[in-house]
């Protein structure tokens, strides 16, 4: 349920392929087009603002940050609680939007219902939201991104010297967790040049 901000101010939402079942939800405004987005949350009178960053380029993903910086900065915005939804915990995507100054995320999994979470404030007690500080916290920061087609890159081990190409598994299990920092890579960078590597 929407808390007692939501029902008196919207919440202003961002996304590329909105969902036709949110279209007339109370308290909630969805756009497809960043611009429409952004000319809404500029025009005032708004409870909180969401943005999900999906994007096909590198250029539509350095948009998405341009625009929470934006939102950000200016007197209009900067005191409404802004939140952004991604498909993983991408890092560099994440540090992006920390020096934004953006606070909260959460991450889309399979099959877990969207309009709650757009619904329900990131302050909420038992809000489903997290606090963007924590998850950087938990990330390795030898985590890096290697352009591939569809501008989302291939993940790579820093501390390997980008030569292992990281997979779910281990991502899951240990590079985007806090025990990340018991990786024998991270506790050992740039090992001896044996070869590419791969952690499935």
């Amino acid at each position: 349920m929407p808390n007692a901000e939501g029902t008196k101010k919207k919440v202003i939402v961002y996304r590329r392929d909105s969902q036709t079942v949110w279209r007339g939800v109370a308290g909630l405004q969805v756009f497809t087009s960043p611009i429409s987005f952004l000319a809404r949350a500029m025009g005032g009178d708004c409870g909180r603002l969401v943005v999900f960053l999906e994007w096909s380029t590198r250029l539509e993903k350095e948009a998405l940050l341009e625009l929470c910086t934006v939102l950000r900065a200016s007197p209009v915005s900067r005191d409404l609680t802004l939140g952004c939804i991604l498909h993983e915990p991408h890092r560099e995507v994440l540090a992006g939007l920390a020096k934004a100054e953006v606070a909260w995320v959460w991450f889309l999994s399979a099959g877990q219902p969207i309009l709650p979470i757009l619904l329900m404030s990131p302050e909420s007690v038992d809000g489903k939201w997290l606090r963007l500080e924590k998850v950087l916290r938990e990330i390795c920061p030898y985590l890096n991104y290697l352009p591939v087609e569809g501008g989302r890159g291939m993940c790579v081990c820093g501390a390997y010297r980008n030569r292992m190409v990281l997979g779910q598994g281990t991502l899951r299990a240990l590079c985007r967790v806090a025990r990340h920092n018991n990786c024998p890579y991270f506790l050992d960078p740039h090992p001896a040049d044996t070869g590419a590597g791969r952690r499935a």
